[in-house]
């Protein structure tokens, strides 16, 4: 039984696994909760079968959240693209947003770019970065010009931080 306080929205989130240790992903995966709006479903995928998975699924089964927890583990290593494209593959909410292991949300995250996407026709937003070693802030284009320009010699965006609409994936 989840606690009252907390709204849940049509968006997954989408990370992918390899052998980073058990206390990122926990880490990772409470961010994800520590904010206004949560989830309806966290896709992982475990892209490495000699991971220590069964962990995974025991502590995502005893978390206290209205969450719906897909954890798929691929037979082989296949890498970080092929293993988002496998999860994305099984989004079913509006919006997904993407992760990676051993980053931390800031709270409000997922209420801004769901509120964003809301109320503006795009298809997908990023977010700053924070290294919370250093402090630097990683600036991307904040323009549909920049972003373009940008994107011809590197990419507009942090992929960890995007948060978009689920059917981009049914387009490409």
């Amino acid at each position: 039984m989840a606690l009252k306080s907390m709204s849940y929205r049509s968006f997954s989130v989408l990370l992918a696994v390899y052998k980073e240790p058990t206390k990122s992903l926990k880490r990772t995966i409470y961010s994800i909760f520590s904010g206004q709006y949560f989830p309806k479903e966290v896709i992982i995928v475990v892209d490495n079968p000699d991971y220590d998975h069964g962990w995974v699924e025991v502590f995502c089964n005893n978390l206290d959240y209205d969450t719906v927890f897909k954890i798929i583990v691929n037979d082989t290593n296949i890498g970080l693209a092929e293993s988002l494209n496998i999860g994305a593959a099984l989004i079913t909410q509006k919006y997904f947003a993407r992760i990676d292991v051993g980053d931390i949300c800031i709270n409000e995250r997922f209420k801004c770019q769901y509120d964003y996407l809301d109320n503006h026709d795009i298809s997908i937003i990023g977010a700053q970065v924070v290294d919370a070693t250093t402090g630097r802030v990683s600036s991307f284009p904040t323009t549909k010009f920049l972003s373009y320009c940008s994107s011809l010699v590197t990419s507009a965006m942090a992929h960890p931080t995007f948060f978009g609409r689920s059917i981009i994936f049914q387009i490409v």
